[in-house]
């Protein structure tokens, strides 16, 4: 594993090999690592900064000579990829607080860009958080502009050119028609409810 002065790696967190669960040596505190470009860590934290909140994974150093971003680290959470069939009933208030926090990320005039299960955490309490800013951008950005820049392939398939609020509700929308197709009769209306949430804040994305 790769050694980065201040930290002792403990493990990779993402298959990209670019983020790690470390330990400071200085402090012994445990503490999210993220490898990356300088380019791309600067543009990460510019949007970590101007959408800090409760809601919003919060960036705690950032060191350009070793070229990484140091995260707080959250124990004691799970992302939304590890729900089974025994929190179902909890979806629809997930969704629900997903989309306030993406108003409020809109709001400070970003989009996070790379919705998806594994980037929305939930607490013993039910608090949820966003992680993983690293295709967030200022809205209005074009994309042909950047370097590099990513998305999710899956759910943003045909999306514009251009970093708008769509492409955050879209990638919602089509993990909350999944979890639709999985037929939880119970929970189908207030699910319901959201995708038409969803479905308005689209066509309204589409002037934002």
């Amino acid at each position: 594993m790769e050694v980065i002065k201040g930290y002792t790696l403990l493990k990779p967190l993402s298959l990209s090999g670019r983020v790690f669960l470390a330990k400071r040596n200085d402090t012994k505190n445990l503490v999210v690592i993220k490898k990356d470009k300088l380019i791309n860590l600067e543009r990460e934290y510019r949007a970590l900064q101007s959408c800090a909140s409760d809601g919003i994974c919060k960036v705690s150093n950032f060191v350009k000579e070793n070229l990484l971003l140091e995260l707080v680290y959250y124990p004691n959470v799970r992302t939304l990829l590890s729900f089974s069939d025994n929190d179902y009933k909890l979806l629809p208030e997930i969704f629900q607080k997903v989309i306030t926090l993406l108003d409020y990320c809109h709001h400070c005039g970003y989009i996070h860009g790379d919705i998806k299960p594994s980037n929305i955490l939930i607490s013993p309490s039910n608090k949820v958080m966003l992680i993983d800013f690293g295709a967030s951008l200022p809205i209005g950005t074009l994309y042909a502009s950047l370097e590099s820049y990513q998305l999710t392939p899956m759910s943003n398939a045909g999306m514009p050119k251009t970093a708008l609020p769509i492409v955050d509700w879209q990638a919602l929308y089509y993990y909350l028609n999944m979890v639709l197709a999985q037929g939880y009769s119970d929970i189908a209306k207030e699910l319901h409810n959201v995708q038409e949430i969803l479905a308005k804040k689209m066509v309204k994305s589409d002037f934002y």
